[in-house]
C-alpha cells in the first residue's frame, strides 16, 4: 500500500460522493452508494470464497488497496457509513460526516506517518489527532457556509470533535464506519437542541 495514493483515491470518492449529494439530493446520492454497496458486498463474498484473488488484486492496485484481513474491507465501511448517514441523517449532516472521513482520515494518516512523533493511544499520534481535527473543522466552517444546505457551524464543530475522537480511538467496528456514524449521530442530536 501506497499511503498517498490510497488517500488520494480515498478523498476523490469522498468528493465525488459529497458533489452526488450537494448538486443532486438525496435519491441521486443513496442510489449511487446503493450500487457501490452492492458492488462491495458481493466482492466481500468473493473474497471470502477466493482469498487469493484479492491478494492479486490487491497487489496489482498500484498501492490503493492494502492486504486487510478484516471481516470487512475498510471501503465497505466506508461506502455503507456513508449510506447510512444519508439514508437517516438530515443531508447537510451526512454531507459533513462523510468529509470529516474523507478528508480527516487522510490528513490524519499522512500527518501522522510522516510528522508523527508523540504516540498518544496504540500507534496513533498527536500530530495526526491534530492534523484531522484541522481538516474537519474547515470542512465544518464550510459546510456552514454552504448556499444550498447549510449546518450551523457549532453543530458542525462538535461534530468534527466527535469524529476526531472516534478515529483516535479506532472505535470498533472499524474507524471508516465509526467517524462517520458517530460524528453524524452527535450532530444530528445536537441539532434537536440548537
Amino acid at each position: 500500500m501506497i499511503i498517498w495514493r490510497r488517500k488520494l483515491y480515498r478523498m476523490g470518492m469522498g468528493t465525488l460522493f459529497a458533489f452526488i449529494a450537494y448538486f443532486g439530493g438525496i435519491t441521486w446520492v443513496l442510489s449511487v452508494l446503493g450500487f457501490f454497496l452492492a458492488l462491495l458486498i458481493l466482492w466481500e463474498y468473493e473474497r471470502r470464497i477466493h482469498p487469493e484473488l484479492y491478494g492479486w488484486i490487491a497487489d496489482r492496485s498500484r498501492g490503493i488497496l492494502k492486504d486487510y484481513t478484516g471481516f470487512f474491507l475498510p471501503e465497505t465501511y466506508f461506502v455503507l457509513s456513508a449510506f447510512l448517514v444519508f439514508c437517516f441523517l438530515p443531508l447537510p449532516i451526512g454531507l459533513a460526516a462523510l468529509l470529516f472521513l474523507t478528508y480527516g482520515d487522510a490528513l490524519s494518516t499522512i500527518v501522522g506517518v510522516n510528522f508523527g512523533r508523540c504516540k498518544i493511544f496504540r500507534q496513533k499520534s498527536f500530530e495526526g489527532f491534530l492534523a484531522f481535527l484541522s481538516g474537519a473543522f474547515v470542512i465544518a466552517l464550510l459546510v456552514s457556509i454552504l448556499p444550498r444546505y447549510q449546518l450551523p457551524f457549532v453543530i458542525g464543530f462538535s461534530g468534527a470533535v466527535i469524529a476526531g475522537l472516534a478515529e483516535l480511538f479506532s472505535v470498533p467496528p472499524d474507524d471508516n464506519f465509526s467517524v462517520t456514524i458517530f460524528s453524524g449521530l452527535a450532530m444530528f442530536l445536537l441539532s434537536r437542541f440548537v
